[in-house]
């Protein structure tokens, strides 16, 4: 079968048509096939850093893990810390849980301190400090003469000032009473002027502790 010329022409013409009006839309299949092709390799990049980036992690941590393991006690340090365990048990212990060395060290620093005090006021008030002991206590007293008399105020409540012992310490002996003069030196109860050799004051508890007056200046220490 031939063609002639005209139809040949005119087939010519609508294949031009129809390629002309196709061409947009291959190009834009051939736009979103690209496009599609570019998000799914970005994707598939993010996804692939990721992964990276938790095996990195999972290694990281993988490595601590096994080099917490890997720590431990040595033998040198687990026999030193036997040893200062074994140190605090027989020393350490029992005194912490040991009321009496506690209330006998208290009772000391506070006898030792209201004898200070005592001497302090005898100087400041130009008058005469008695200390008078039993087996558990010691009170201060003040007046004009070696025999005193008048209380002193308790500086921690509106009574006299007394001090009181736990009931697990004590005096080693009942210590015997004097006073300071006006010039802070000891004196005996009976005689006003009559120096005294040093005054001692022992408080029993766990051990014996001594407090000391000195008889020329009147300082009070253990």
């Amino acid at each position: 079968m031939r063609w002639s010329p005209g139809q040949i022409g005119a087939i010519r013409q609508q294949a031009a048509c129809c390629s002309g009006a196709d061409a947009p839309v291959r190009r834009a299949d051939d736009a979103a096939r690209g496009g599609a092709n570019g998000l799914a390799r970005h994707v598939e990049q993010a996804a692939v850093r990721v992964t990276m980036r938790h095996r990195q992690s999972a290694t990281r941590f993988a490595r601590r893990g096994a080099a917490a393991l890997c720590r431990g006690f040595t033998l040198i340090e687990m026999v030193m810390v036997l040893v200062i365990a074994g140190v605090l048990a027989v020393v350490a212990l029992p005194r912490m849980f040991n009321a009496t060395e506690f209330q006998s060290r208290g009772l000391s620093d506070q006898v030792q301190a209201s004898l200070r005090y005592a001497q302090k006021i005898a100087i400041a008030q130009h008058r005469f400090v008695c200390a008078t002991f039993t087996a558990n206590s010691l009170s201060l007293t003040i007046g004009p003469s070696n025999t005193c008399g008048t209380p002193i105020a308790s500086l921690t409540s509106n009574g006299n000032y007394v001090l009181n012992a736990p009931s697990s310490i004590s005096f080693a002996a009942t210590p015997t009473a004097f006073s300071f003069d006006a010039l802070g030196q000891p004196r005996t109860a009976s005689l006003p002027d009559a120096a005294i050799g040093a005054v001692t004051v022992g408080v029993t508890g766990d051990v014996t502790r001594t407090i000391t007056v000195e008889a020329e200046t009147g300082y009070v220490h253990q």
